[in-house]
């Protein structure tokens, strides 16, 4: 499988890929765009949060939210080794993105997944979750009961950010924040 995605990204690099096949951001609606699925293969660049990031592929910089999961905002306790742990485990490493959706800003959000040099694969939402660095957040989607037994699991033995007393989802955190500044 490694040797699949590393052949696909040279061709790319190499012979450059048809864009008439590619979904053209721009001239498509963002509810189009919602329902389109797209398979890229490229690196993680930049680290932006446990859950977001930017990654290159042969053409262009996407800005990536993996569904599934939410991680500590920043100023929560393990926003830092939520980041840390994305970048140290899986920067500027080759990965696989299934693209599911497609905001107004043109970020997207799906799955990656990293298949390491003897073809064994990770689902770095999954990872995340199982090393107690974020939280399942609750949608459905084809893997979520893999999500949602890894979390149970990484809260019931007090994994990561798990050890500490009574955490704040990061929803939570965002809205209380909200709440803040808007009584100011």
């Amino acid at each position: 499988m490694a040797v699949i995605m590393l052949a696909t990204l040279v061709f790319y690099l190499v012979v450059g890929r048809n864009d008439e096949m590619l979904i053209n951001y721009t001239s498509v609606p963002a509810g189009v765009r919602a329902e389109s699925s797209a398979n890229l293969v490229g690196y993680l660049s930049r680290v932006w949060g446990g859950d977001n990031f930017e990654f290159g592929d042969a053409s262009e910089l996407h800005y990536f939210f993996i569904t599934g999961v939410d991680c500590p905002e920043p100023g929560q306790p393990f926003y830092k080794q939520s980041k840390q742990f994305l970048e140290r485990n899986f920067g500027h490493k080759l990965l696989q993105f299934t693209v599911d959706n497609y905001d107004d800003w043109k970020r997207e959000s799906g799955h990656a997944i990293y298949v390491d040099e003897n073809g064994s694969s990770t689902d770095i939402g999954l990872s995340l979750i199982e090393n107690g660095m974020a939280w399942y957040d609750g949608n459905e989607f084809e893997g979520a009961q893999a999500y949602r037994t890894a979390f149970e699991k990484a809260k019931r033995e007090k994994i990561g950010l798990w050890a500490q007393p009574d955490p704040t989802p990061p929803w939570e955190f965002y809205r209380r924040q909200q709440a803040s500044v808007l009584s100011e």
